[in-house]
């Protein structure tokens, strides 16, 4: 069975100088963009509510659409992965929980593996799974952004699809047991 979710948040959170000091010091909402130079770091941000996810999790994927891009050709996109709480906080900029590291590219989209991270977060009844995106440093003078609610028409909603192995409903399960042992009990009374 498979489901698609969309995102329930979408942002950036920036650290700047005079701090730059690996915190969020501020953010946007409803706009995805990266960016890190030696003043600034932009962290795209978003989270997806897995209140409808159940069962054994097979495969997950994090699916952005790009909307604008000025990077060289190819790049390292950094994915952290957090257990979030379905609000754009300046936490967001440094929670971790579960990493990986993509090429990219500029694909016009990015689909990014996350199944382990998010059989976690169901088998631990987690509620929202968050992404913070990230570019290496002295990535200067450019920026790449996934959503930007202003585009409305030309934006997509970033995407977490996911694959799950079905659970039989316990009246299934019932009516599934009793055909077994029925047919046991039947071979067992012919040969007896």
């Amino acid at each position: 069975m498979a489901v698609i979710i969309y995102s329930t948040v979408q942002g950036t959170i920036s650290d700047s100088k005079p701090n730059k000091d690996g915190f969020g010091d501020g953010y946007i909402d409803h706009k995805m963009q990266l960016r890190n130079s030696s003043w600034t770091e932009h962290r795209a941000i978003t989270e997806f509510d897995l209140s409808m996810v159940s069962g054994n999790v097979l495969s997950a994927n994090l699916i952005l659409t790009k909307r604008f891009s000025n990077f060289p050709d190819p790049i390292q996109i950094n994915v952290r992965g957090y257990s979030g709480n379905g609000i754009l906080d300046l936490n967001d900029f440094s929670n971790r929980d579960y990493y990986t590291s993509v090429g990219y590219n500029h694909d016009p989209i990015l689909n990014i593996d996350v199944t382990p991270f998010i059989t976690d977060l169901v088998e631990n009844s987690e509620e929202f799974a968050g992404f913070s995106l990230q570019v290496p440093t002295n990535i200067y003078f450019t920026s790449f952004m996934w959503f930007n609610d202003s585009y409305n028409a030309q934006s997509i909603i970033p995407m977490l699809s996911i694959e799950m192995k079905a659970v039989p409903s316990p009246p299934t399960a019932a009516l599934f047991s009793i055909g077994i042992f029925s047919i046991l009990f039947v071979s067992k009374q012919k040969k007896g």
